[in-house]
C-alpha cells in the first residue's frame, strides 16, 4: 500500500508539473524518441522522481538579475520513460491520455524495432509521427478547454 500511495502522490505532481514529449531525434538512427520531464524549485521533491524511476536531474540556471528560484528538472528518456509512465498511469488524471499514447509508442519501438533502426518503413515512420502529433493535439485541447 505504501508504494501505491507514493505513486499516487508522484502522479499528482506529474499531472501538474510534468511533461510528456515525443520528440524528433535529429542526428540519430531512431527518428522519434520519448522524453518525460518534471521541473520544480524543490530539489528534494524532484529527487524522489529520480530515486523512484531513474533518469537524471539538471539545473536550469536563471539569467543574472532574475529573482525567480532555481529550477531542478528531472528527465528520463526512451524505455525507462515508458516504464515510469506505466507505473504512474493508474493514478494520472490530467496527463493520462498523453501517457497512454507515449506508452504505446515506446512499446512499439521496444518490441518491433529495438532502440535504433535505420530500416523503418514509410508506414512505420508515419505512424510514429502521428503519435507525436496526437500528444500535441491532446495538450492543445486541454489548454483550450481550460481557457476562460
Amino acid at each position: 500500500m505504501k508504494q501505491q500511495l507514493k505513486l499516487a502522490y508522484l502522479a499528482g505532481l506529474f499531472d501538474g508539473e510534468g511533461c510528456v514529449m515525443i520528440r524528433k531525434a535529429y542526428g540519430r538512427n531512431s527518428p522519434i524518441k520519448l522524453s518525460v520531464m518534471l521541473g520544480n524549485t524543490n530539489r528534494p521533491l524532484v529527487e524522489i522522481f529520480k530515486s523512484t524511476f531513474g533518469g537524471a536531474i539538471f539545473v536550469i540556471h536563471r539569467k543574472d538579475g532574475d529573482i525567480r528560484a532555481t529550477v531542478w528538472q528531472w528527465t528520463i528518456v526512451c524505455r525507462a520513460a515508458g516504464q515510469a509512465l506505466e507505473a504512474l498511469l493508474p493514478y494520472l488524471i490530467g496527463k493520462k491520455q498523453e501517457a497512454e499514447i507515449a506508452i504505446a509508442l515506446q512499446k512499439r519501438i521496444s518490441a518491433k524495432m529495438g532502440r535504433y533502426s535505420n530500416k523503418l518503413s514509410g508506414e512505420e515512420l508515419e505512424l510514429r509521427e502521428n503519435m507525436r502529433l496526437q500528444i500535441l493535439a491532446v495538450r492543445k485541447s486541454i489548454k483550450v478547454r481550460s481557457a476562460p
